[in-house]
């Protein structure tokens, strides 16, 4: 995991800490102001049966005065008692909540029928004993314990409510006490291993570094993590590679040079006694008859001679600058030209072409010949790789200032081993009299000399090749 993200972890998990106390707190204080508003309102339910309790003592009491002293004010003040349940009853009966609402129904139905009985009491002319005690006596019973029983299921509530509010309380103490706890262990862990994550793979890069300070260029870091690190660590490598390349480049430019000079000394000393080979073989063939015996013999030194001049004008090439004149030029006109010289060859070889070349490409200031030689020489390669026929797939795209042209081929391939002095003069995989091994050692000349870039690319034998050409191309006003 990189720095950024052992970061971002650990603030993620510092804030999922911090919302869950949030919320965790959120809920305890909503279930807490729930109990709280649930205690006020069975309190308050409480307060009413407690009421209704005392009211119902009041009325029974009058009621029995008026049976004892049948006095006209009781029966007055048992009225107004009964008007002052009844409306209690219907203030509160739109405020509760439905099972209390029931139990209150229940009661007041019972209150009516006591009521209305008590009534028809204050009627009555005789017995009026024996009617109290069979019609409203176990009625009163009835409604007192109603009464009582909703007073208790109330007091039992609020007890219950009182016990999860003291709940909640030491729970939310706990899980103060367990999130900080936590809290303090990720903070330490996390800052501890971000720590070694750093500085770890820091004091490795440090002594890397002092290995390249003295010269030992050709070693390479190997760090795992953290990414930027890694990144970082990668970058030297690269760096390190990327001046190998370079020492390799210009080594590559000496070598090519000194064997220029050499080529060229020796083309010269080889072509003055050729020459004198090549004409005394040809003077012969022309004065021999056509069935003398020796003609076969002389047209074999004329077919030598003519072969060592081909390799000797190679090395001519090779070795000086013929003449350059750059020009504007359309690259998919090279490219059709170029086909257009080989495509007799191309189609008995049964050769398959693609081109993949975009409209509207910028030109490139080219030696016009030169650049043909070149992708000549390539295609020439790619139609000896494919002895059987193939695909030969050319596609040219931008890449920066420059126009990429690649050769991709389905043939033979080339050994990884080869790879490193494909461009290297008189190396060459081909039989022998195939080829002098300097096609693209010039073509590598031609690309250096357009401020281009040629390489070679392939996975191994039978797995095709690929030769990617650069040229840079005009920029718009140029």
């Amino acid at each position: 995991m990189n720095i950024k993200n052992s970061l971002l972890v650990s603030f993620i998990v510092f804030v999922g800490l911090v919302i869950f106390i949030g919320v965790t707190f959120i809920i305890i204080n909503n279930k807490t102001t729930k109990y709280l508003y649930e205690n006020q309102y069975h309190y308050s339910i409480l307060t009413l049966w407690s009421e209704f309790d005392k009211d119902f003592e009041d009325l029974y009491r009058n009621l029995n005065y008026f049976m004892i002293l049948e006095s006209e004010v009781e029966k007055e003040k048992f009225r107004s008692q009964s008007k002052l349940i009844n409306s209690r009853y219907n203030e509160l009966k739109e405020k509760i909540n439905p099972l209390d609402k029931n139990n209150l129904d229940l009661f007041i139905n019972d209150f009516t029928v006591f009521n209305n009985l008590s009534m028809k009491l204050f009627d009555l002319k005789t017995n009026k004993f024996g009617y109290f005690e069979n019609k409203i006596e176990p009625l009163v019973k009835k409604i007192k314990n109603c009464i009582q029983n909703n007073i208790n299921t109330q007091r039992n509530i609020l007890s219950t409510i009182e016990n999860n509010i003291r709940t909640i309380r030491i729970r939310s103490i706990q899980i103060s006490i367990f999130v900080s706890v936590i809290s303090l262990i990720s903070a330490l862990v996390s800052s501890y291993l971000l720590f070694i994550s750093i500085t770890k793979p820091i004091k490795k890069l440090q002594i890397f570094t002092r290995e390249v300070g003295k010269g030992e260029i050709n070693s390479r870091i190997i760090i795992k993590k953290p990414q930027e690190i890694v990144n970082l660590a990668n970058a030297f490598n690269k760096m390190l590679d990327d001046l190998n390349e370079s020492q390799l480049k210009i080594l590559q430019m000496d070598r090519m040079a000194s064997i220029g000079e050499l080529a060229g000394g020796i083309a010269h000393e080889i072509n003055n006694p050729l020459t004198g080979i090549l004409g005394q073989a040809q003077l012969l063939l022309e004065k021999l008859p056509q069935d003398h015996q020796y003609r076969p013999t002389i047209e074999k030194i004329e077919n030598a001679a003519q072969r060592c001049r081909t390799i000797v004008r190679s090395l001519l090439d090779f070795a000086r600058d013929k003449d350059y004149k750059f020009r504007p030029a359309e690259i998919h006109e090279l490219i059709n030209k170029t086909i257009e010289l080989i495509e007799t060859e191309i189609t008995s070889k049964k050769i398959h072409i693609e081109k993949y070349i975009p409209d509207n490409l910028p030109k490139v200031n080219v030696s016009t010949g030169h650049i043909q030689q070149v992708f000549l020489n390539i295609i020439t390669n790619a139609i000896y790789a494919m002895p059987n026929g193939g695909n030969l797939y050319i596609k040219v795209d931008r890449e920066n200032n420059f126009l990429k042209i690649s050769f991709r081929d389905t043939g033979i391939g080339i050994k990884k081993e080869h790879l490193p002095h494909i461009f290297d003069p008189f190396f060459t995989t081909k039989d022998i009299g195939k080829g002098a091994g300097l096609g693209l050692s010039v073509s590598y000349g031609i690309i250096k000399k357009h401020n281009g870039e040629i390489i070679a690319i392939s996975e191994g034998e039978n797995k095709g090749a690929e030769f990617i050409v650069k040229i840079p191309y005009l920029l718009i006003g140029n």
